[in-house]
């Protein structure tokens, strides 16, 4: 146990586990992670609802806002997550790696550009750089995409720190004796810097680029809980306003300032959190064992490394093929890592047995809103063709009917039409008044009430502090407001502050 390097060995166990769940998610989850596990119908609004799961048996890890499993959109966005974290750390490399071996030879210009960007981000903290810019129209235009925009934020803001510890590293290498020999043979810069000094710091490339990934996964991690996402697309839902449509990680904690003030479905954001937390914490435990084997000299994993260009020479490999006597077991493995790699990238991605078409969407579209279906209006005989041909659709796509039926009767107390709707008003002093919705009188309250009225929202708040506030609808107009639930004190100070303020026709 002594021998065995734990945090090595613990860290690539995690890193294997993201990996194989980055290309095959299917062996991780059955659940289809676009899909909604379960609908629910409400009769009172004569709607579907996808209802949010906790933890059980039919989801392991509960669902969403938008009732999908968690657990499937957690693996199947492993993938989405580790990509943005692995090119976000290689594109600080590739900045800081010129950078840092130009400031070791003393250029003033690079030395200038790593301390400045090092004041600038060791002063404004980098999530709050991101949050400024991420939202200028320049970089998505530019790069065309949020995740692209985001990525490359992250290696622009990020950068220096990287460079930083590479220059004093590339410093202690051209220290060395032997780099005056070097110097004396008649080498350039150039080559000194591809042939002794890169292959001397690989070691802490390698330790510093886990490192890396490993902190950009926590700047996503507070990226997605302040509502900056890597992915475009986003659904309504409840109080939570909106959540994404797809699924990495930092998409998954959008929700979280609902989750933390509501108290509810706090397994939405705990979930999430773990993965970020075990991918971060086996990145770092990678990254310290390499540390811990690159500063023992017989290092088995030093060797290796050592000796990884000449194993994964083709060169080498043909030469092995041809001289397959003396060098059979070198040939068998090398072949089934071919074979295993060949299998991974030509791997068939597992396709959603639903196959959607933009071209039938939109003439999908285009038909109903036809002036033929003249709006649709429930209880019309262009409702009933409406009815007609999306059941015909359906047919036509093969697409298996609910309880045998694609029509469902269900019952209906009475329709109304509020585009035609009106209140007649009767007194012995006055004649009987017919007064026209909207025109003449609308409906408010100060409750949410669904599926009752069509309400115009009544804001004492802002009635107070602005005066009449944002309600130009009521002006001139009867004013009838729902008042079930109502103190009279209650109704006696909305009365008031109405005929103060609003000026209505009556109340």
């Amino acid at each position: 146990m002594r021998k065995l390097n734990l945090p090595l060995l613990i860290g690539a166990i995690i890193l294997v586990l993201l990996f194989t769940m980055s290309i095959f998610p299917e062996l991780y989850s059955d659940a289809d992670p676009y899909g909604r596990q379960k609908f629910e119908y409400d009769k009172n609004s004569s709607t579907f609802t996808n209802p949010v799961s906790p933890p059980s048996k039919e989801y392991p890890w509960g669902s969403d806002f938008g009732g999908r499993d968690l657990k499937s959109l957690i693996i199947y966005g492993c993938k989405t997550t580790m990509l943005v974290a692995f090119f976000s750390a290689l594109g600080r490399l590739l900045v800081a790696l010129p950078v840092s071996i130009s400031a070791a030879y003393g250029n003033i210009i690079s030395r200038f550009l790593i301390k400045q960007f090092n004041i600038i981000f060791s002063a404004l903290p980098l999530i709050l750089l991101i949050l400024l810019l991420s939202g200028i129209r320049l970089f998505t235009d530019l790069f065309g995409g949020t995740r692209q925009v985001m990525i490359f934020l992250l290696i622009f803001l990020g950068w220096s720190k990287f460079a930083n510890v590479l220059t004093a590293k590339i410093k202690e290498v051209l220290d060395q004796d032997f780099i005056e020999g070097e110097v004396a043979i008649g080498k350039t810069s150039f080559e000194i810097a591809c042939q002794n000094i890169i292959p001397h710091i690989i070691p802490t490339i390698i330790v510093m680029f886990f490192m890396e990934m490993a902190m950009i996964l926590l700047i996503m991690t507070q990226l997605g809980v302040f509502g900056i996402v890597f992915s475009g697309g986003y659904e309504a839902f409840m109080e939570a306003s909106s959540f994404p449509f797809e699924f990495d990680w930092a998409n998954l904690l959008r929700g979280a300032n609902y989750v933390l003030t509501s108290g509810q479905y706090i397994w939405i954001l705990i979930f999430p959190a773990i993965a970020f937390a075990v991918s971060i914490i086996g990145l770092n435990l990678f990254g310290e064992g390499l540390r811990s084997e690159f500063e023992k000299r017989d290092s088995m994993v030093i060797s290796f490394i050592r000796r990884l260009p000449s194993i994964l020479s083709p060169l080498k490999y043909f030469h092995q093929l041809k001289n397959f006597k003396d060098n059979k077991s070198s040939v068998y493995i090398k072949s089934i890592l071919i074979l295993l790699l060949i299998t991974i990238v030509f791997y068939p991605q597992p396709q959603s047995i639903y196959k959607f078409s933009s071209v039938n969407a939109f003439n999908t579209i285009a038909e109903l809103s036809g002036e033929s279906y003249n709006g649709r209006l429930a209880g019309t005989e262009e409702n009933k063709l409406t009815v007609e041909y999306i059941q015909n659709q359906l047919k036509a796509y093969g697409i298996k009917p609910f309880k045998d039926s694609y029509i469902h009767e269900f019952d209906i107390d009475s329709i109304h039409d509020l585009n035609n709707a009106y209140m007649s008003v009767s007194s012995e002093a006055l004649q009987d008044i017919e007064l026209r919705f909207r025109q003449d009188f609308i409906i408010t309250s100060t409750n949410t009430i669904d599926g009752v009225f069509e309400l115009y929202p009544l804001d004492l708040h802002e009635i107070g502090k602005n005066g009449r506030g944002n309600t130009n609808e009521y002006y001139d107009k009867l004013v009838i407001v729902d008042v079930r639930g109502f103190r009279e004190q209650d109704f006696n100070r909305v009365n008031n502050m109405i005929q103060s303020f609003v000026k209505p026709k009556g109340v």
